[in-house]
């Protein structure tokens, strides 16, 4: 089971505040180890450049006015091959190739409200996790940490898109 506390910092070459995740002690022959990872979490929200903005004028109204999508796609492929060469004179190739792509689809509607006239900027959001994984050895009551650390960074997790709306005029004067 890992043991997960917010905001500890971990002590070793640098200080290293955000999220520690512990793993269970294993025992060898000589002494006990266990993986220490330390991260931290930025939470980033940009808007999408490549996406056009919507305006809602005075007049419009109902629950569903604009929308936006955004489609990402993975393809993961395995594929193997194993050649046979016979004396030089006969050759042979056997191999098999197998893909599969998943697609997530994020959906947002823009939603007008009447006699305002407004403009509508879509968002993306997502976390980046930046990190340290370390071997803990422990013999009796000393913990060492060990010589190798293993950096990382996961960019885009928990990503999303959101819509921010910029009221730009009130229009009373303007309904039909």
């Amino acid at each position: 089971m890992l043991n997960l506390s917010l905001f500890s910092i971990f002590i070793s070459f640098s200080a290293f505040a955000g999220f520690r995740v512990e793993g269970e002690w294993i025992k060898t022959r000589k002494n006990e180890y266990r993986y220490v990872t330390n991260y931290e979490v930025k939470r980033v929200k940009r808007p999408l450049n490549n996406f056009p903005w919507i305006e809602e004028d005075c007049h419009d109204t109902g629950n569903r006015f604009a929308s936006w999508s955004k489609t990402l796609t993975y393809e993961l492929t395995y594929n193997g091959t194993l050649n046979f060469n016979l004396l030089g004179f006969f050759d042979v190739d056997l191999g098999k190739e197998k893909s599969k792509s998943i697609e997530f689809t994020f959906q947002r509607w823009v939603t007008p409200t009447l006699g305002i006239r407004a403009r509508h900027v879509l968002h993306e959001e997502f976390e980046i996790w930046d990190g340290v994984t370390e071997v803990e050895f422990r013999h009796g009551n000393d913990v060492v940490v060990g010589e190798k650390s293993y950096p990382f960074r996961l960019n885009k997790m928990n990503y999303g898109i959101s819509v921010e709306r910029e009221n730009v005029e009130i229009c009373d004067d303007k309904l039909p």
